[in-house]
């Protein structure tokens, strides 16, 4: 990386924020209240697209994106970066059903060759840690130049800290931090549903 390139931005910290009324046209939808509104959102991506903009002075970055969750922040990531990039994604998944974290599985490939090219990663949330370090080690052992991550948001779990499991994989490029609640929109989901919403939302979960 060039000596210019300036340091990331300071993450915005939302761990200790509260939750904002649910806009009217979607008060329908299962939600505590709303997290992160569109404009935040838009105001965070215009500097994480500044922060990434400056690496392509180095060469082209080949950006993937790990689907499902990170194709809304993907696609408007990189429509306001005007550096060299390609884009493609791959395919995992943890969450099988609800909320309910279950094993990692390959959903899609990766399609292109990497050798000795520089990536970054592109995720929705960095929780446990565990995907965005499988999509890691598989991407490293593939010889590419160079592997960073940028992810939408990092959610902090206090129970992880405390049993000294909280994640090992860091991600250089960061959003948002939030707190440990179950969060949709922006292409996050709960069962496939509510990935469309505009904003972060917090789910009200039914009780046990």
């Amino acid at each position: 990386m060039s000596p210019s390139l300036r340091r990331p931005s300071i993450i915005p910290d939302y761990r200790q924020s509260g939750l904002q009324p649910v806009p009217k046209p979607w008060r329908d939808f299962p939600l505590k209240g709303m997290l992160l509104d569109a404009d935040t959102i838009r105001a965070r991506l215009e500097t994480l697209a500044s922060e990434i903009q400056e690496q392509t002075e180095d060469g082209p970055l080949l950006m993937v994106g790990i689907l499902s969750g990170a194709s809304v922040f993907m696609a408007d990531l990189i429509r306001q970066i005007r550096g060299e990039l390609e884009v493609t994604y791959i395919g995992v998944s943890s969450y099988r059903s609800g909320i309910t974290s279950g094993s990692l599985a390959w959903t899609l490939p990766l399609q292109v060759d990497i050798k000795h090219r520089r990536v970054m990663i592109v995720d929705d949330i960095l929780d446990t840690g565990r995907t965005l370090e499988m999509v890691t080690t598989h991407l490293e052992s593939l010889g590419p130049a160079s592997v960073k991550r940028c992810v939408l948001l990092q959610k902090h779990r206090e129970s992880l800290h405390q049993e000294g499991d909280a994640p090992t994989i860091q991600a250089e490029h960061v959003g948002f931090l939030i707190p440990d609640t179950f969060v949709v929109g922006y292409g996050l989901d709960m069962d496939g549903q509510m990935r469309q919403l505009p904003f972060i939302g917090s789910v009200l979960l039914p009780e046990s």
